[in-house]
């Protein structure tokens, strides 16, 4: 992926308009790195389908799997462009159901449905169905804390400044000896 991803997350009214906040991701992840086959994660500890792959699988005591994908960026309502703020998130949502699989899936079968074998060794190069997708009937859920941009002048402007103020104030202290005459 290229980055930054703009928009990334937009909320938009039945005329295709943006309302509310448009989020531009400039990183996602990192995720687990650690695969969802390896016999050192525990059960219920965040895993990968492949280690260093963004989206975090972590099975909860109830068997339902939640998948994580963190990212990080730049917010903003657009009625007020000049409004950014920056933000750390993540988007949740919990895997119920996955096609050809009876019950709820574990992170393992998850991994294996895009094709990644569940060696210990598991690296994105060597799944083979990656293109797969599947629909998830809960809902997802998007937390964040934005914190404020601000804006410092670069030093260039706040020399100029400091030079306009004296010679400003030079100006006035010769007008007045000359007034002074």
């Amino acid at each position: 992926t290229t980055f930054p991803v703009d928009p990334a997350l937009e909320f938009v009214n039945n005329a295709q308009n943006a309302i509310g906040v448009v989020v531009e991701a400039t990183s996602i992840g990192p995720g687990a790195q650690t695969n969802c086959s390896t016999s050192s994660v525990p059960n219920g500890a965040p895993c990968s389908i492949w280690a260093g792959d963004p989206i975090t699988l972590e099975e909860g005591g109830n068997g339902v799997v939640t998948a994580t994908l963190d990212i990080t960026g730049l917010a903003w309502d657009p009625t007020m462009p000049s409004d950014v703020s920056t933000f750390i998130g993540a988007i949740t949502t919990q895997i119920t159901s996955l096609p050809g699989i009876t019950g709820t899936p574990t992170p393992l079968q998850i991994q294996e449905y895009f094709g990644c074998t569940s060696s210990a060794d598991t690296l994105e190069t060597s799944c083979t169905n990656l293109t797969a997708s599947f629909t998830t009937a809960s809902s997802a859920e998007f937390t964040a804390t934005f914190t404020p941009v601000t804006t410092t002048p670069e030093p260039g402007t706040s020399s100029m400044m400091m030079i306009g103020t004296g010679l400003v104030g030079l100006a006035m202290i010769l007008r007045r000896r000359r007034s002074a005459r």
